[in-house]
C-alpha cells in the first residue's frame, strides 16, 4: 500500500493478523479433549488438575493417585 507510514501499518497489521491465523491453525492441531479433576488429598488440601481427556472416568469419592513431575506438573491416575 504505498510507501512510507502507509507501508509500515499494512506490515504491522499484517504481522499481527499472521500471527493470530497462526496460533488458531495450532490451536485447532494441537486441540484434545481435557478433563478438571477436583481430589481432595489426605492432609484435607483440594487441588484441581487439569489433564487430557483418556477415558478414565473417574467416579466422586474414588481413591486416585496424585503424580507429579520434577517441575511440579500433576495428573491423576487410578
Amino acid at each position: 500500500m504505498g510507501g512510507g507510514r502507509g507501508r509500515i501499518a499494512t506490515t504491522a497489521v499484517g504481522a499481527v493478523a499472521g500471527a493470530v491465523a497462526g496460533q488458531a491453525v495450532e490451536g485447532a492441531v494441537t486441540a484434545r479433549p481435557g478433563v478438571e479433576i477436583t481430589v481432595r488429598l489426605d492432609n484435607g488440601r483440594v487441588l484441581a488438575v487439569t489433564q487430557e481427556d483418556e477415558g478414565e472416568g473417574f467416579r466422586v469419592g474414588e481413591r486416585v493417585r496424585l503424580l507429579t513431575d520434577r517441575y511440579g506438573n500433576a495428573r491423576v491416575a487410578r
